[in-house]
């Protein structure tokens, strides 16, 4: 509850600049977020298992790096054509299912009244 207090007072006095300053980022890792989730671990092993292995800091780098790039590219590309393939997604894409769901609901709620 201090933690609160302090941050709404630190809020009024350019608390907000702060806020964005330090949590900021997420904002660009956030729409991939599950993809670094799922092929993190992968990535990883791999390098850790290289002889890349020898030299800690290049493996790491190579590892942040393949992690991005990977997850970047399977949450932009793979994903929106993994949803095209779908009939869910070639629903959403030709508007659809907004009309099916709105016709769906709409006699429940004339019903209830």
């Amino acid at each position: 509850m201090t933690v609160g207090l302090v941050w709404y007072k630190l809020w009024a006095v350019g608390g907000e600049r702060v806020f964005y300053g330090v949590f900021g980022i997420f904002k660009v890792f956030a729409p991939i977020s599950y993809a670094i989730y799922i092929f993190h671990f992968p990535i990883l092993n791999f390098f850790v298992n290289s002889e890349l292995a020898a030299y800690p800091v290049l493996c790491v780098l190579s590892i942040l790096v393949a992690v991005l790039i990977v997850a970047y590219v399977a949450d932009t590309w793979v994903q929106k054509w993994v949803n095209g393939l779908s009939i869910w997604g070639k629903w959403r894409s030709q508007g659809a299912l907004s009309q099916h769901s709105t016709v769906a609901v709409q006699p429940k709620i004339q019903s209830a009244l």
